[in-house]
């Protein structure tokens, strides 16, 4: 069975099918579920929400006042 991977934020929303979590990736490592750290599945998670949110906003070095 695969997993589905869904992330909605104020950017839009997106979902990825992943393979099972007990699928392997490579011997020994398998994919993992998705809210389980640090399997591949949550990575992949992770790298997919940064994409659709963009990089973060960067500190200008400047202070408020």
């Amino acid at each position: 069975m695969t997993q589905i991977v869904a992330i909605v934020s104020r950017h839009g929303s997106l979902h990825r099918e992943l393979p099972d979590p007990d699928h392997l990736l490579l011997t020994g490592v398998r994919w993992g579920a998705v809210e389980e750290f640090p399997t591949p599945a949550y990575w992949t998670q992770q790298a997919l929400r940064h994409r659709l949110d963009g990089p973060a906003p960067r500190a200008s070095g400047r202070s408020l006042a």
